[in-house]
């Protein structure tokens, strides 16, 4: 008998744990109000030539470039982090393991041996919710609101890229990803949504 006051009283706890697969593990406690999950996404890209590189190059034979050979790579690696506490604070931490950087801007063109692969932030931030006026404040790396293309998840993109609209004003070189802070919220019974936020202005020519 004793033992079985003991599992009742585990299972009131309000703080007592449970955990589930959620495209990911996820473990949450029973109130919902602290909830963690650990996932990630796996994105493999390949493309095959038939013509002679030097076509693609313009140069000659022997002067294509990394962009011109036959390729399959990984275009996405993330591992993601992400939670609530308190019921109303909810973070992400997730970085991106494909991601590239230029260390001999020098070079006349990307090649095998200038470019180095670093680890990179994609979505890092906290938000909190419910905010008298505003509705929620996001904080950290996070999306600017502009554009359907821009907000929607590679998971669900009908391409594995997006357009090229994203690359000319939304992060050629950040991923799409900006510092800054967002307030956002929906209105008439989620009929409507509207968001605005100040950024740090990493790329945007304008």
């Amino acid at each position: 008998k004793s033992v079985d006051k003991k599992a009742d009283k585990k299972e009131d706890d309000p703080l007592s744990m449970s955990a589930k697969w959620n495209n990911g593990f996820e473990a949450a406690t029973k109130d919902k109000k602290f909830k963690f999950h650990v996932g990630g996404r796996v994105q493999l890209d390949a493309i095959f030539l038939q013509e002679d590189p030097a076509f693609y190059a313009g140069t000659g034979p022997g002067t294509a470039t990394i962009a011109d050979q036959d390729s399959v790579y990984f275009r996405r690696a993330r591992l993601r982090a992400d939670g609530t506490m308190y019921e109303t604070i909810d973070w992400c931490a997730e970085f991106d393991f494909v991601n590239s950087v230029n260390d001999d801007p020098t070079a006349p063109a990307p090649t095998e041996r200038n470019i180095i692969g670093v680890p990179a932030p994609t979505d890092l931030w906290v938000t909190f919710r419910e905010i008298p006026l505003v509705g929620n404040v996001r904080v950290g790396n996070v999306k600017e609101p502009i554009g359907l293309e821009h907000l929607h998840s590679s998971r669900y993109l009908d391409f594995m890229e997006r357009s090229y609209n994203q690359d000319l004003f939304y992060g050629p070189t950040n991923n799409g990803f900006t510092p800054g802070i967002l307030f956002f919220d929906n209105w008439d019974e989620e009929h409507g949504t509207w968001s605005t936020g100040f950024f740090k202005n990493t790329t945007n020519v304008f």
